[in-house]
């Protein structure tokens, strides 16, 4: 109990702490940041500006980036592939490296994926089903396509 009261205490009689910084521009036109002025090189101590010259940073605020319509939206993602095939590898990567959202058939292990991939015609993997469209082999140009249409 003691050492939490240590604690609170400790947090209690931190008071704000103020830094001095400074700016510099190098030979190589960079701008750097310092917080001593003997971190900085002899040469550019002339130009040196000071945290009162600098602008005030007032509020912070996190902006977080518009999360992107997934492309298969509204669209039913299907693909039937092998657990050895490279190229189902391939398109399963692909898919969700565009956040493409799919249901993945192994046609060698999934009754259910085996009997539609038969009805579609077979013929190798994989094959890609996205609406009515069938896709056969990797080809993404050509997904992004049947996923671009309305």
């Amino acid at each position: 109990m003691a050492l939490i009261l240590f604690i609170l205490g400790a947090f209690l009689c931190v008071g704000s702490v103020n830094a001095e910084v400074y700016q510099y521009t190098d030979s190589a036109g960079r701008t750097h940041f310092v917080d001593a002025l003997t971190k900085i090189p002899e040469e550019f101590r002339s130009q040196v500006k000071t945290s009162e010259s600098l602008p005030k940073i007032t509020k912070m605020e996190h902006v977080v980036a518009p999360v992107r319509k997934s492309l298969a939206s509204g669209k039913k993602v299907e693909v039937f592939v092998t657990s050895w095939c490279p190229y189902c590898r391939n398109l399963e990567a692909f898919l969700s490296q565009k956040s493409i959202a799919y249901k993945s058939y192994d046609v060698e292990k999934d009754a259910v994926g085996k009997r539609i991939y038969q009805q579609l015609g077979g013929g190798g993997v994989p094959v890609v089903k996205i609406g009515t469209q069938v896709i056969r082999g990797f080809d993404p140009a050509a997904i992004l396509n049947a996923l671009d249409r309305r």
